[in-house]
């Protein structure tokens, strides 16, 4: 039996995927069999009996391994299982230290470090602390979304565009 293969994971979630072979021994397959080790190591909760090639395993534990193993059913009974898959939901990566702000001639650049994980960094949340306390973000001006802000880790804007869009004047 091949062993059940990773098809998207999430933080809390884990999807697994694996052919739908269609004979095998002699007699139709009727139905998968996949075992789980909840996260303890220990592959004896079944979470399938039934004749589909993908679950989706829901409400796991951020950056925890989890291990599986699978076996098909024929007329004959059940064959022997897969070797097992091992596979982590992902992590949510640590917050980044405070950026650092700067002024370049009428430039204020926003940067940041990047901060530690095992992913990688699909955004950034770039806000602003604006006159009233609030706090806004502008992603016309620093977008944490754009690949280059999220690969250089910094973003330039004008002073006057920071003024406008936080309320502050310059060194208030």
């Amino acid at each position: 039996m091949t062993k059940p293969t990773l098809l998207s994971r999430t933080s809390n979630s884990i999807t697994l995927t694996w052919p739908n072979q269609v004979i095998t021994g002699g007699a139709s397959i009727i139905s998968y069999n996949l075992f789980w080790d909840e996260g303890n190591g220990i592959i004896e909760t079944q979470l399938v009996d039934a004749l589909r090639s993908e679950f989706t395993v829901i409400d796991l534990t951020p950056g925890r391994p989890y291990q599986f193993k699978l076996r098909a059913q024929n007329a004959c009974g059940y064959g022997p299982f897969s070797h097992t898959s091992t596979f982590t939901t992902a992590a949510c990566p640590s917050a980044p230290a405070t950026a650092e702000v700067g002024l370049d001639g009428r430039m204020v650049k926003v940067s940041w470090t990047e901060p530690v994980s095992q992913e990688a960094i699909l955004e950034y949340q770039i806000v602003f602390k604006k006159k009233d306390g609030s706090f806004v973000e502008s992603s016309q001006f620093c977008d944490g979304k754009n690949d280059e802000v999220i690969l250089m880790r910094h973003c330039l804007m004008l002073m006057s565009d920071v003024s406008k869009f936080t309320g502050l004047a310059p060194f208030d």
